[in-house]
């Protein structure tokens, strides 16, 4: 022990320093590379762990924002095909008697994982919009505030859960090992309970608008509207030539089927390529989606007939656990006191309408009828608008 390497001075500092520096690194990698550098700051670090990761992650997400970010990760560790697995996962971050969450639930594996997942759902989130505001003078009109903007993200989250909870195979990457049904319908009904109507209605509202745009885009390049020869665009920027050949795949249906189970880190990958970073599984996935056509002989019917047949089975599970939802009128997971009403969820559109006193140009129908707006002040807004447009 003599010839034992003396320790800096940077390591003899009080434990709680050394602990704040470890709070304060930009970066995982700065934390990774300063454990390299001593034993003795490895031990303090893993002494602390959970308080690290938990002081870094609200520095990364405001208090009232971080839960089901944490849990859209880490249910990526839970295997859908157990039950006791999924009732663990409840049992820590879904408990409704525990407000406050045990600190050993904050770990540097969410820290690690956290920024791509909120720069890749702002990416996501940023594209919805372009469905709807097509023009510049629309987007002058409606503009999109930092609460609606939140809540997206928070229905990002809530689909990024249910599809790691119960539709993801453990131990497989690729989506075509995903399954539409789960084997445990009384959980997913658990989950979604965890949910106002509202929230859960924006959160399959993903799906319903991730397969517009891919429509649109298919429209765009295989029917001759597009450039066909370069990148496209939406809200959250310029989508690759590669990515937009990709959709544009022959076996349209399985392109569905990536698109309604692929998880938000997937999606990006497609969205954003780069050349260092992981790539999408989505052209893996359509070469599996062709052997799989090849191998069962199903030549018959094109093979989006079997998908479509599938999501049907698909949406009619996810909607059983939403009208649940609804008829015991859950509060709110996350307080939303700027938004509309959760009443509103139970109206069809008309009825809706005459409540809200607006009268709708057909211009602006898309707008409420897909619920892209949720803020009270953004209805407002549109009484003004639709006042002016179409006075009494």
């Amino acid at each position: 022990m003599a010839d034992q390497h003396p320790l800096s001075s940077f390591e003899k500092l009080a434990t709680e320093l050394i602990v704040d520096v470890f709070c304060q690194l930009e970066t995982a990698s700065d934390v990774h590379s300063l454990l390299l550098t001593s034993k003795a700051l490895y031990a303090t670090y893993a002494g602390s762990e959970n308080y690290i990761a938990k002081t870094r992650i609200l520095r990364l997400l405001p208090p009232d924002d971080y839960k089901l970010a944490v849990m859209a990760i880490e249910s990526r560790k839970v295997d859908r095909l157990r039950q006791e697995s999924i009732q663990g996962f409840f049992d820590d971050y879904l408990n409704p008697y525990c407000e406050e969450w045990d600190l050993r639930l904050f770990r540097m594996y969410t820290v690690f994982h956290l920024p791509e997942l909120i720069s890749a759902t702002s990416v996501l989130v940023r594209d919805l919009d372009s469905i709807y505001l097509w023009s510049r003078r629309y987007r002058s009109m409606v503009t999109e505030s930092p609460t609606e903007f939140a809540r997206k993200v928070r229905s990002y989250y809530i689909r990024e859960i249910a599809i790691n909870l119960f539709h993801r195979e453990p131990g497989h990457d690729s989506v075509f090992s995903c399954a539409f049904n789960t084997p445990y319908e009384s959980m997913a009904i658990k989950y979604w309970k965890s949910f106002s109507p509202g929230e859960i209605d924006q959160a399959l509202g993903i799906d319903i608008n991730l397969a517009r745009q891919l429509k649109d885009l298919r429209w765009r390049n295989t029917e001759g509207q597009g450039r066909g020869d370069g990148p496209e665009f939406l809200g959250g920027g310029e989508i690759p030539k590669e990515s937009v050949d990709l959709v544009c795949h022959p076996y349209e249906g399985g392109v569905k089927f990536f698109f309604k189970l692929a998880p938000i880190r997937e999606i990006y990958r497609w969205r954003c390529p780069t050349m260092s970073g992981p790539r999408s599984k989505l052209d893996e996935h359509l070469k599996s989606v062709e052997e799989h056509l090849k191998s069962t002989e199903e030549h018959v019917q094109p093979i989006w007939s079997w998908f479509d047949a599938a999501y049907i089975s698909f949406r009619g599970e996810v909607d059983r656990p939403s009208l649940i939802a609804k008829q015991f009128g859950n509060p709110r997971f996350h307080p939303d006191p700027e938004s509309i009403s959760d009443d509103a969820w139970h109206m069809d559109m008309n009825r809706w309408a005459e409540h809200e006193h607006i009268r709708f140009p057909c211009a602006w129908y898309a707008f409420m009828q897909s619920r892209m707006f949720w803020d009270q002040a953004t209805l407002e807004k549109f009484r003004e608008t639709t006042r002016r447009y179409n006075p009494a």
